[in-house]
């Protein structure tokens, strides 16, 4: 049920809430990108929210074992200001993106969210806003 609570965050622009579900320590990973805690997490996020103002994550299906949820996810959106990263700023395309990705969390013994890592093909998204394909 986490996973559901995290989307409606993301997609809300809340950092402050986003970081209520996350421990202090979580280990964040995803394609290209590695942190630990909600401050650099956000950070992630938020390159996104601001390439693609409007983006939406909806959840398809998620799975809850022994302490993780997995979860699919589609997200959408148009790419309508600069891609701001580590790497460089890939300028807008206005093109849209539609991505399936897969979210892992782990939960610590308080319920937060003690890891999160975020699976989707790198590759197809960049071919979908222009670059490199």
């Amino acid at each position: 049920m986490a996973m559901e609570q995290i989307l409606k965050a993301i997609d809300a622009c809340d950092g402050d809430l986003f970081a209520t579900y996350l421990s202090p320590r979580c280990e964040f990973r995803a394609p290209g990108f590695t942190a630990t805690g909600p401050a650099p997490a956000w950070a992630w996020m938020s390159a996104f929210l601001q390439a693609f103002p409007g983006i939406e994550h909806r959840l398809v299906s998620r799975v809850e074992a022994d302490g993780r949820e997995a979860a699919e996810v589609a997200i959408t959106g148009t790419h309508t200001a600069p891609l701001v990263s580590a790497q460089g700023e890939l300028p807008a395309s206005g093109r849209p993106i539609a991505i399936e990705a897969c979210d892992m969390l782990t939960f610590d013994a308080d319920g937060k969210v003690s890891s999160y890592h975020i699976y989707f093909d790198q590759a197809g998204f960049l071919a979908q806003i222009g670059v490199g394909g």
